[in-house]
Order: structure tokens, then sequence, then C-alpha cells
């Protein structure tokens, strides 16, 4: 087994993979019921999955993960010790090619994909009252589900990442449609 490693990973629903058109290029992708659960399965990108398992199939192998900041994390094969923090070891279900995920332009190497269902919420609100609208809005999710984490982020935040910008870049070409359509 190869050494410890760290890169960037994303919790994904079942039709990631499809939809984005990234490849799976051995193994499988997750099922709806593994999303559901946060099942401990992961799928690496291939650059990942040769750094951890050099010179070995990776499918079938354990994983540990253990956080670092929110997006990296670090890994390493679970035969080695874990690192202190690790929170828990996962099966490789799939070897996924290599992608661009976070920036414009860059293609991630090591990348980790867990299951999970997870999406962004936008909310037009006053500045003045933004602290009382995130409490609000903190407080009704804790409600519906005590176990939610939410993150909160302004606009300018989310567009200060390519990332970000991917994401609202749609919303805002159907907008300028809609406003040249009004001329």
């Amino acid at each position: 087994a190869g050494a410890r490693t760290s890169g960037q990973f994303n919790a994904v629903s079942e039709s990631f993979f499809t939809t984005l058109g990234v490849d799976i290029e051995r193994g499988r992708t997750f099922t709806t019921e593994e999303v559901r659960r946060e099942a401990p399965v992961v799928i690496l990108s291939a650059t990942t999955a040769r750094t951890l398992f050099p010179g070995e199939e990776a499918l079938g192998k354990l994983v540990t993960i253990r956080p670092t900041v929110r997006g990296i994390t670090e890994l390493s094969p679970a035969a080695l010790r874990p690192a202190e923090g690790a929170f828990e070891s996962a099966r490789v279900i799939g070897i996924a090619a290599d992608a661009q995920m976070s920036r414009l332009g860059v293609v991630n190497r090591r990348y980790v994909y867990i299951p999970g269902d997870y999406w962004d919420l936008m909310i037009r609100r006053d500045p003045e009252r933004a602290a009382d609208v995130e409490a609000h809005i903190q407080a009704l999710a804790k409600e519906i589900d005590p176990d939610v984490v939410l993150w909160t982020r302004t606009l300018n935040q989310l567009v200060m990442t390519s990332h970000g910008f991917l994401a609202i870049a749609p919303m805002i070409g159907i907008r300028a449609l809609r406003q040249a359509a009004r001329c």
C-alpha cells in the first residue's frame, strides 16, 4: 500500500457522475440506498487510487478518511495506522477519471467522492438583517432535522471561487436573457 495523501472530497448523489459526464473507469457509482444512508463507501479519482495503492487494484480496498479543512481531506490505506482524528474507513467501490471539479481549467487529480445528497439554496436578504435571517434559517432547519449541517456564505464569497461561479453562471445567463427580452 502507498502512503498518506491529501486531496479534495465531495459528497455526491448516485446521478452525479452521469450528470457531469465523469467516467467511472472501474467499479461502479453509488446506489440510491448508499447515498440515503451515507454508507461507508467511496469512489476515488484515478490518480488518488494509484497514489494510495501503487501497482495494486484499489477496488475493494479500505481507505481511512480524515477531514482537515472544508473540502480537503487526508487519505490513507486502512492498513496504515489511522491518522489522529480519522473518523471512518470506507471501501473503494469505484475509480473515476480525473476530472475538473473545483476550479476552471484545473483537473483535480487527488479527489475522493463520498455518498451524500446535498444542495445549495440561495436566499436574497436585506444586508441589515443578515444575522437574523441566518439564525432563523438555522433554527428552522434544526427543527426539521436536528442533525442537519448548514454552511452559509454570501453571493460574493460564492462568486469568488470558480466552482461557485459555475454554480451561478446559468442563473446569471438566464437573467441576462430575460432582461434582453424585455428591451
